[in-house]
C-alpha cells in the first residue's frame, strides 16, 4: 500500500492483528488516502475485506473506499461509511465490498480515504485482504454451491459452475451442501 501523504501514516495503536494499522486522518484529499495499483484482468471476481476503527470522528464524517481503472484520473466510490449511522468511534468493524467487473482491470487502483474535519479525526484500518476468483472464460456474477461469488475455496467444473467446500467463503452467514 502507498503512503497518501502527511495525513497517512503506520500507528502502532489500534491494530486488529500484528503490530500496526494504517491511520488515516482530517480531510485533505489524496494526502488522507492510501492506495495500491493491482492487476486483476485474470479475475471475473473480486472483493475486498479490511477491519477498521475510528477515534474522534463526527457526526456525518466519512470513510470512503474507491476504485479506479484510469491510472486515477477518477476515483468512483464503492463504498462510504458515516459516522453517527454507519459506525461509532472506538468499535471495530470488519466489511467485504465487491469490486464491479467494470474496475477489474490490468490498472486497477483501489484508495481508502479519510473525509472527516481536523487532525483528531481518525480511522484505523487493518488486516486487508483482497481475493480474486474464476477465470475470463466464466460470467461474472456465478452463484457458488454455498450462495456466495466463487471464493478461494471454490473451483470452478466444466461447465463454469461452481464447485467448492460448501462453507460461508465470504462470512455472510449463507451456507449450504
Amino acid at each position: 500500500w502507498i503512503d497518501g501523504g502527511v495525513d497517512c501514516a503506520r500507528a502502532s495503536t489500534l491494530a486488529k492483528s500484528g503490530n500496526y494499522s494504517i491511520r488515516l486522518r482530517d480531510n485533505s484529499g489524496v494526502h488522507s488516502s492510501m492506495y495500491a495499483y493491482f492487476n486483476l484482468q485474470s479475475y471475473v471476481s473480486v472483493s475486498i475485506s479490511f477491519s477498521y476503527t475510528t477515534k474522534s470522528m463526527e457526526s456525518g464524517e466519512d470513510l470512503i473506499l474507491e476504485v479506479s481503472d484510469d491510472d486515477g484520473a477518477q476515483f468512483k466510490a464503492l463504498a462510504q461509511w458515516t459516522s453517527g449511522i454507519d459506525f461509532q468511534n472506538g468499535i471495530r468493524y470488519n466489511e467485504t465490498v465487491v469490486v464491479p467487473a467494470t474496475y477489474i482491470s490490468s490498472n486497477t487502483i483501489i484508495r481508502f480515504r479519510n473525509d472527516a474535519s481536523a487532525n483528531n479525526d481518525q480511522v484505523f484500518i487493518d488486516d486487508i485482504i483482497l481475493e480474486g476468483c474464476g477465470s475470463l472464460s466464466c460470467d461474472v456474477g456465478l452463484s457458488c454451491d454455498d450462495q456466495d461469488d466463487c471464493t478461494v475455496n471454490d473451483t470452478y467444473d466444466s461447465n463454469c459452475n461452481c464447485i467448492g467446500d460448501f462453507i460461508d467463503g465470504d462470512m455472510d452467514g449463507v451456507c449450504m451442501n
